[in-house]
């Protein structure tokens, strides 16, 4: 199971008991990466939270910033999460310090990649769909090109339901920047999660 993407992080019955099947099959070393919060990072409510719950799982689980940090040492972790934030940051220093090529090597080991929000869109082939309804959050990054990680070509729009009600033509906005760019959008909402192993999507 190298990929595992949640709406707002470990919030459900059922991400807990596959967080707890990964406890007990010997992934012990978590990693929670706080670089998509520039301003609180390891304080942001979300990583807080996400520590206590992995704690009462069983795991002792460290913050790691790749923006302060050499992203060589996540190599020694068997589980990366990846919190939400500004996925235009957060994207922009996985670009500038190479963690793509980290993350693609503990894939190739067959360790777990996750996270939640933004941190899972950057994993995706494209940030697009958050240039449409937040361009905002690109202000003082300046990126040009929306391109993802590429970990996986699911490309995720989480907070699904609540969001509907939030932005103007919600929907069809949507639609829109799947067939301008020719791809699939997969929403999902808080308290769901898709767990993505070769080749096989599942949703929980």
């Amino acid at each position: 199971m190298p990929i595992l993407l949640t709406s707002n992080g470990i919030t459900s019955q059922a991400i807990i008991d596959k967080y707890t099947e990964l406890f007990n099959t010997g992934f012990k070393k978590v990693a929670i990466i706080v670089t998509a919060d520039p301003e609180y990072r390891e304080k942001n409510r979300k990583a807080v939270c996400t520590r206590k719950e992995l704690e009462n799982i069983g795991f002792h689980p460290d913050f790691f910033d790749i923006e302060f940090s050499s992203p060589s040492l996540l190599l020694k972790y068997d589980i990366l999460f990846f919190i939400g934030g500004n996925p235009f940051y957060l994207l922009n220093q996985i670009q500038k310090t190479h963690t793509d090529n980290i993350l693609y090597e503990l894939i190739s080991k067959g360790k777990i990649i996750s996270g939640s929000s933004a941190g899972c869109v950057v994993l995706g082939e494209t940030i697009a769909l958050i240039n449409e309804f937040d361009p905002q959050m690109n202000n003082g990054i300046g990126l040009t090109d929306f391109k993802g990680i590429g970990l996986t070509n699911i490309n995720l729009c989480p907070h699904h339901t609540k969001y509907i009600n939030r932005y103007d033509n919600f929907e069809e906005r949507i639609c829109l920047v799947e067939e301008t760019l020719k791809i699939e959008i997969t929403r999902i909402n808080d308290g769901e999660a898709l767990i993505i192993d070769n080749g096989q999507v599942i949703k929980i």
